[in-house]
């Protein structure tokens, strides 16, 4: 069992315990003065989908690394600095004695924001200022291959 905590000023979402004991809950609470636990039923749908953790890790950054010759590692983390830089906020551990530092994972990314994540890399990618005309073969996923894809959703979408 996981056990995501996030404080109410939590801005970015993302827990500030994870996989936490009693103790470690009980100690961020003890940081509010007064606070509430809840205890609630975690539900898939409201992280980042499978579906858009494959496209961007499996999809995207390959073909970036494959066409420009860089790492998929420079690409992934490029992207999520210059699209949410607020969520990815780099962060240091200690690893053997040494200071690593390290970006959040997509994996539990809010669906809002991983949505957010999939449309600016492609935006940012063809930021004409920065790469020309290179990217411009980096394209959206298909909707049409969407789970639960409805056509008059994608319509409403248009108009918007």
């Amino acid at each position: 069992m996981k056990i995501y905590i996030t404080t109410a000023e939590s801005e970015d979402e993302r827990p500030t315990v994870v996989n936490g004991s009693w103790t470690e809950i009980l100690h961020e609470a003890a940081k509010h003065g007064t606070a509430v636990v809840t205890v609630e039923k975690y539900s898939r749908a409201k992280t980042i989908s499978n579906q858009m953790t494959r496209w961007f890790k499996g999809v995207l950054l390959p073909a970036l690394a494959d066409d420009t010759g860089d790492s998929i590692a420079k690409w992934e983390t490029m992207l999520k600095l210059n699209v949410d830089p607020d969520y990815f906020k780099p962060f240091v551990v200690e690893v053997n004695g040494m200071a690593v530092t390290i970006l959040p994972s997509i994996k539990d990314m809010p669906m809002k924001r991983a949505i957010a994540l999939v449309d600016g890399s492609v935006a940012h990618l063809h930021d004409k200022t920065i790469y020309g005309d290179k990217f411009l073969w980096v394209t959206l996923p298909d909707p049409k291959l969407r789970k639960g894809y409805n056509e008059e959703d994608e319509s409403e979408r248009e108009t918007e």
